[in-house]
């Protein structure tokens, strides 16, 4: 599909499926030949990032993991938007996603979303394969009409940008939880499931569950009654700056991308308010990882982060990310709560460069063509100078990187990747799946000085000049860092000498 000369850019990003430019123009063609002689275009303010809008169709991803202005990326931005943390990977199996408009009505069935041919507010209309050249298409319920047909809100089909439709009927309604909303109390209010049995607290307008009144500080009333179903249906996490406190310990959090930021003091952030919930739903109910994207700020410096894989990318300038709101958070939880690097696997785009990168031992590898990736189910943009401040020029030694094509795998040390020709001949039992291109773009030898073991024999060796030279014993200064790695590659691609 893509040349592999070059990194993967915004330009060379698709929606989720496989497809090449062509495709893709010959899917908007498509649409408006289906279109054209019903309903005219017409832009209007969407509500959509700005950034998004000036993107052309189908380049650059967005952070739920879809291509920009394509109907599956502004769908997603609804969905987001009615308190859904919707994303390519939402409620799928690992390795599989939404991907392409067409293919939403099995991904629904796989994350036990429900279905159906009546149009409800809020809803998400599809159509099959037959619309759209094959890739589908979704849009966005906005009212129904007295006939049953409804009004709806998309991306990418008239003159490839946002428009509204009245008079659709589609395939099939998707109704995801936020589908006939339910009336939320305020924060601090107390609710019961009376089909369960089950309390909760509202705090962020999410309901969190309570075990025992103990846990809150002994027994509240009762503010309403509801279903369990109507509980599910409410937001999942709370909104964005929601204090919460364990009345027990009398630990605090400040909620950002459903992750819990710990307060170490009240004067950690700005005007501080909490609400007392269980501490089981602190630890169980939250993301155990901000979503990708997330944006905190240090009270005390006033520096910004992107939150990529749970790390915090720094923004120099807040016109180098796609984003524009953030959440005051405690300086400790920056420094201790997140991680120094993106984790392994995660995904970031350079916002400057639009380049895509997989992460591994804390460096980014960029990617050079969308199939030479596993699926993608989240990414985080970035600050172009973040990646060179503050990744490392190449992964960590220890590292191990498979090419999610060939399969091969090797082992990085000293920057370099040596090659693996069994799992048992290392000592190692996962990998990062990257782009093969990107490994032929490390150093080709280890760097000098870098020490290396193999893992059958428990030799040791120094690298100079790309030979590896075998080290009898340590001398005064002790033992070293060293990589274990396959002793074939020492043999044969470092000609070692004994």
């Amino acid at each position: 599909m893509f040349s592999t000369g070059h990194p993967l850019e915004a330009s060379q990003v698709t929606s989720g499926l496989r497809v090449s430019y062509a495709r893709l123009l010959l899917t908007a063609l498509v649409g408006v030949l289906l279109l054209l002689t019903t309903f005219p275009a017409r832009a209007t303010a969407s509500g959509y990032d700005p950034g998004y809008e000036s993107t052309a169709v189908g380049t650059k991803y967005d952070q739920w993991g879809f291509a920009r202005r394509n109907c599956t990326s502004f769908v997603a931005y609804k969905l987001n938007q009615a308190g859904i943390p919707f994303a390519n990977s939402y409620g799928q199996p690992s390795g599989q996603r939404w991907g392409d408009a067409a293919n939403w009505l099995a991904a629904a069935d796989r994350a036990g979303v429900p279905y159906g041919n009546n149009p409800m507010v809020g809803a998400v209309a599809w159509w099959d394969g037959s619309r759209g050249g094959g890739s589908g298409h979704v849009a966005w319920v906005e009212s129904i009409n007295g006939d049953g047909s409804v009004n709806v809100t998309s991306y990418n089909g008239l003159n490839e940008t946002y428009y509204p439709q009245s008079g659709q009927r589609a395939h099939k309604y998707l109704y995801f939880p936020h589908v006939n909303p339910v009336p939320v109390p305020p924060d601090g209010s107390y609710v019961l499931a009376t089909d369960t049995g089950r309390v909760y607290v509202i705090a962020g307008r999410a309901p969190l569950w309570v075990t025992s009144w103990s846990a809150v500080g002994g027994q509240r009333t009762i503010a309403r009654n509801y279903s369990q179903g109507e509980i599910n249906r409410m937001p999942q996490y709370p909104v964005d700056g929601t204090g919460l406190r364990n009345p027990v310990t009398g630990e605090m959090f400040t909620v950002a991308g459903g992750f819990g930021f710990r307060l170490t003091g009240m004067g950690a952030i700005p005007n501080p308010t909490w609400i007392d919930v269980d501490g089981w739903a602190i630890e169980h109910q939250l993301r155990a990882v901000p979503v990708d994207g997330t944006m905190v700020r240090n009270h005390f410096t006033g520096g910004i982060y992107v939150v990529a894989g749970k790390s915090p990318m720094p923004v120099y300038n807040l016109g180098n990310v796609p984003y524009t709101s953030w959440t005051n958070v405690d300086p400790w939880a920056i420094d201790n709560q997140l991680l120094r690097h993106p984790f392994d696997g995660s995904m970031i785009v350079d916002h400057g460069t639009g380049v895509v990168h997989v992460m591994a031992g804390g460096a980014a590898m960029p990617v050079s063509a969308f199939d030479n990736i596993q699926p993608v189910t989240s990414l985080a943009f970035v600050d172009h100078a973040a990646i060179g401040n503050r990744l490392r020029p190449h992964p960590a030694d220890g590292t191990v990187v498979r090419g999610y094509t060939t399969g091969a795998i090797s082992v990085v040390a000293g920057g370099a990747p040596l090659p693996v020709t069994s799992l048992q001949a290392v000592p190692y039992s996962s990998w990062v799946n990257v782009d093969n291109w990107a490994i032929t773009r490390l150093p080709a030898v280890p760097a000098d000085g870098t020490h290396v073991r193999g893992h059958s024999t428990g030799k040791v060796y120094r690298i100079t000049g790309g030979t590896a030279y075998l080290v009898p014993s340590w001398g005064p200064d002790g033992p070293q860092p060293t990589t274990d790695v396959d002793q074939w590659a020492i043999t044969n691609q470092l000609h070692a000498t004994e």
